[in-house]
Formats: structure tokens, sequence, C-alpha cells
């Protein structure tokens, strides 16, 4: 049979090699007999050669496992299925032409260019429905727009003909979840966890689901059971770090943000979850210290701009809580919080270099009226930036204003506190912040 080729597919191939190197002449109808010997031949040497299971296994990842069925090659059992021909599938030849058009689309996904990446994938699923790896790239596009109900739509699709893809079961999950179906979101991380009961991202979806749930203890328990399995698996070591310390279990918390920080892609979270714990220690310092870590991990990480600002006006570090404010104020203008923290210090800052009337007063007067009139410690601020304009009859007739709120409320200390303002302005003083140590050094 030398210089002879037979495939034994769908619909069987015959080519004379020597003759036709290109393979353009399917031989199997003219030359029947040879077609017949050589997948004679063909059977006598998989009887002998076939792999078997105690021959080893090859690896595999799910992705090309996903691409080898939709071309029609292998079955759903890819590590243990005997080299064999599926008479349902097309003929894998007539879907070669697909690979190049796939991969392109793995290649828009990757640079979220999604709707070339659609329309290419509507094509192919439009003249090859049967083609699996094509509703799963959909899919993605779609979890890519946060288009969870056609992801869920195509993952679904996509399983109807893989049934037994983990990977595929998983991510149909996080699409149900995003989409409001907890029950079927946790019943496909459940099934693929059935099909592969290693996963530990399925763990770490389900223990997150079941925690949102209000199951603790199963959430904790399926999240462990992802870092055991995957060690370095960030997501998974801040959701149970989360868990740990609302128990109120600190240094178990703390252990996990640290796997965290050491190996995961997730460390300015890891940092601010850190420097939060340490904060309600009452370890100041140290959750400082954390805040900036996250912030030089993210610049732009706006709560921890505004969780460092206030522990440092805590510990009356003025200078450097204006700093944060203003960086937060930047990326949040239209906080009430922030814009009543920054005119407060700009008020009341004890160096003169660093009080602004003007620009106090004028941000100030904003976050008063973004709340109406009706927050106290908004009222409070306004009362000390007039003051601190001189404006001493309007500083009294706000703070009296602040007062009166303050009566229907348990706050006894900030009502001593604003009485105390109070006096300061009937007598013609502005109140002045004190400062830390350090702050005087500088």
């Amino acid at each position: 049979m030398a210089g002879w080729k037979y495939i034994d597919t769908t619909r069987p191939e015959l080519y004379d090699i020597r003759a036709d190197p290109g393979e353009t002449n399917n031989l199997v109808d003219a030359d029947p007999n040879r077609a017949v010997a050589m997948r004679v031949r063909l059977d006598e040497m998989l009887a002998v050669d076939s792999p078997r299971k105690e021959s080893g296994r090859a690896v595999w990842d799910e992705q090309a496992a996903r691409q080898m069925r939709s071309l029609g090659y292998v079955g759903g059992a890819v590590r243990d299925q005997e080299l064999s021909v599926d008479p349902m599938q097309a003929d894998p030849k007539d879907l070669i032409a697909l690979h190049n058009p796939m991969c392109q689309v793995q290649g828009l996904i990757k640079h979220k260019q999604y709707t070339q990446a659609r329309e290419i994938c509507i094509k192919i699923v439009s003249q090859h429905p049967e083609v699996a790896e094509a509703h799963f790239l959909l899919a993605k596009i779609a979890m890519g727009e946060r288009k969870y109900a056609e992801a869920a739509e195509h993952f679904s699709q996509y399983v109807a003909i893989n049934p037994d893809d983990p990977m595929a079961h998983n991510r149909l999950g996080l699409a149900f979840w995003e989409t409001g179906q907890q029950d079927r979101a946790i019943a496909s991380v459940r099934r693929a966890l059935k099909i592969n009961p290693t996963f530990p991202e399925a763990y770490g979806n389900l223990g997150r689901f079941l925690l949102l749930q209000g199951d603790v203890d199963q959430g904790i328990h399926n999240l462990q059971k992802a870092v055991e399995l995957k060690p370095d698996f960030g997501v998974a070591h801040l959701a149970l770090a989360r868990a740990l310390w609302k128990q109120k279990k600190a240094d178990d918390a703390a252990y996990h943000l640290q796997q965290v920080i050491q190996t995961g892609p997730d460390r300015a979270e890891a940092y601010f979850a850190l420097a939060g714990i340490r904060r309600a220690q009452r370890r100041l310092d140290d959750a400082a210290d954390h805040y900036r870590q996250a912030i030089a991990k993210r610049p732009k990480f706006l709560a921890a701009h505004q969780h460092l600002g206030n522990v440092l006006q805590s510990q009356r570090k003025l200078t450097e809580a204006l700093e944060h404010y203003r960086r937060a104020l930047e990326l949040a203008p239209n906080s009430i919080d922030l814009l009543n923290n920054v005119a407060w210090i700009l008020a009341t800052h004890p160096d003169p270099h660093l009080r602004q009337t003007e620009e106090a007063l004028r941000i100030a007067r904003r976050a008063a009226d973004e709340k109406g009139g009706a927050d106290p410690s908004v009222l409070d601020t306004l009362a000390a930036a007039y003051a601190n304009a001189n404006q001493f009859d309007e500083a009294v007739a706000t703070a009296t204003e602040a007062l009166k709120l303050l009566d229907a409320t348990n706050h006894k200390a900030f009502q001593k506190q604003l009485r105390q303002r109070l006096q300061l302005y009937q007598q013609g003083q502005p109140h002045r912040e004190p400062i830390a140590e350090q702050e005087h050094r500088r």
C-alpha cells in the first residue's frame, strides 16, 4: 500500500499520494477494493496498537479537549476513550477550516474586541450549529460584556452538546448567579464538582455562593477546600478571610490575607482588608501602612485613600490626611463625606499656611446644600468654616441649628464638643484642631 493514504472518517477518503500529493482527488469510489483492504489493515493495526488506559495518559487541558470534541475527533471522555470514529459527528475534515477563525476569536476576546468576535462566532453557529466551541466562545464574549443572561443561554447550549465539561458548568453557574438564579447557579457548580471533584474554582464559587446565601459553615468549608487544592487561589483566600473576620477570627483572617499578598494578584484588596482588621484592633500605625500598600498597588483605590485619611485624621496627622482626602475627592467629587472632611481640615488646621478661608467655606456650603441642612456633622463643619472666615454670627446660627438636630439623638460626646465650639464662636474665636507631634516637626 506504499504511496497510498486512507482516512477512515464519516466519509472515508483514499488518495494516491505520489500522483496527488495535495490530496485533491478522493479515489474511494474509484478504487473501493483498495479502500476496503486499507480499512482492514487499519483495523488490524488498531487491534494491536490501540492506546489503553494501562499505557498511560496524555496530558489534556479542558480547552484543547473542548476544541477536539467540537471538531468531531473525540467523544466526551477524552482521557480514557480509545481511538474511534463517531459516525454521529460531522466529518472532521469539513470542520478544520473553523480552527483559524475560532483562534482569531480567542485573540479578539483577549483584547476585548467583542463586537468583531461576536460577528465571527454568529457566522460559525449559523453554518455549524453543532460546533459547541462556538457557543462557548459566544458565552465568553457575553461574560466579558456583562451580558449574563446571554452568557447563560450560550453556556447552556454548550453543555447540552458537551454535558461532561466541568469548566463550562462552573462558568454557567457564574452566569446564573449574576442573573439572580441562585439555585440554578449552585446546581451548576455542584455539577462541575461531580464531574471533577478536584476543581478548585468550582469549590471557590460554591463557597462564595453559599456564604452569600447565609450558609457560613458550608461556605467556609468549600473555600477551604478550594485553597487546599490551589494554594495561590487569591479570590478564595480573600472570600475566606472576610468570612472568618465576620466570625471574629482575626488571626485566621489575617493569615489568608497574607497568602494573597505573598502569591496572588489581588494584593491591593488584601492589603485593604488587612488594614481594616488592624484598624478594628486599634493598631492604627499598622492599618495606615497597609492602606498605603494598597494605594501603592492601586493608585486610584478610592476607599483606601478615604480610609487612610480617616485613620490619619484620628491620629491628628492632618496634613497627610488632607492629601488623601483630596485624592479621594478627585475620584468621587460628589461624596458628601469627603467634601465635609476636606472642608473641616481646611477650616480648622492650626497651621495658617494650610488653612483656606474661601475654599473651606465654598466646599462646606456645597456639602450643606447637598444634605439640605439636615446633617449635624455637615452643619458643624459649615459653622467652623464661617468662624474661620470671621463670620461669627453665621457660625453661631449654624452651630445652634446643628445642636437642635442632635437633641433627638444619643450622640452625647458630639453634643458636648459642638457646645464647646459654639462657646468659642460666641466669643468671636474660631475652632482649631490639635495635631500630632510629627506634624509639628514638619
